[in-house]
């Protein structure tokens, strides 16, 4: 197989996975590109599925992360809006609490959470108008 077609079946494979993963940074691409190239020298089949798993835990943990971080900067976005709004750094805490509580969502817990979620979120309101 020439080097053309390779280069042009790598960018296909390269898009492909762009639009299923959430950004790919360089060692991502170069891994899935040292992936390419074994699997058209005659791999195993098992080696290919060891690749692959390595590639989903990698592409999961990324996107974790991004998530984990777009989370933060809402809390503090929230935070920031709750001290401008005049409460103090108790009623904070048990905001930021009722917020994860009631955003974070678990199928076991769901009811309990809401309900908990929702007791605090009472409580911090309450204080709030008591002073």
């Amino acid at each position: 197989m020439c080097v053309n077609n390779k280069r042009y079946s790598f960018k296909e494979t390269v898009e492909i996975m762009e639009k299923k993963m959430v950004g790919m940074d360089y060692n991502q691409r170069r891994q899935i590109y040292q992936h390419f190239c074994m699997s058209r020298m005659g791999y195993s089949f098992l080696d290919k599925i060891r690749r692959g798993n390595i590639f989903f835990k990698i592409n999961q943990s990324h996107m974790e992360n991004e998530i984990s971080e777009q989370l933060r900067g809402i809390e503090s976005k929230l935070i920031e809006t709750w001290k401008s709004m005049g409460y103090n750094e108790t009623e904070i805490e048990k905001l930021v609490r009722a917020n994860t509580l009631l955003s974070v969502k678990n199928k076991s817990t769901l009811r309990t959470d809401k309900k908990l979620g929702r007791k605090l979120l009472k409580e911090v309101q309450l204080s709030f108008l008591s002073r």
